[in-house]
């Protein structure tokens, strides 16, 4: 089985990159606080921790710094507690 590769953040950039990880044969999931983004053939999971738990990778792709620690940070930080 193909690795998963995780996105904190699906937008426009990172919904992009997640394609062309999907032609090159790997499986993608995301997180986003809105909930919102893809094209439906991503699953979302309902938190950061949720989706660092389940991928291999982790790829935070967010507007800013702000907006991924706050993504982050409601939900006690994937990033810091997943090993």
């Amino acid at each position: 089985m193909s690795s998963l590769i995780g996105f904190i953040g699906f937008g426009a950039m990172a919904s992009r990159m997640g394609a062309n990880l999907r032609k090159a044969g790997y499986r993608i999931a995301a997180y986003t606080p809105s909930g919102k983004g893809g094209d439906g053939d991503v699953p979302f999971l309902p938190t950061p921790r949720a989706l660092a738990q389940e991928a291999d990778i982790v790829i935070a792709c967010v507007p800013d710094d702000e907006m991924g620690w706050t993504a982050s940070l409601r939900h006690r930080c994937a990033m810091m507690e997943v090993h």
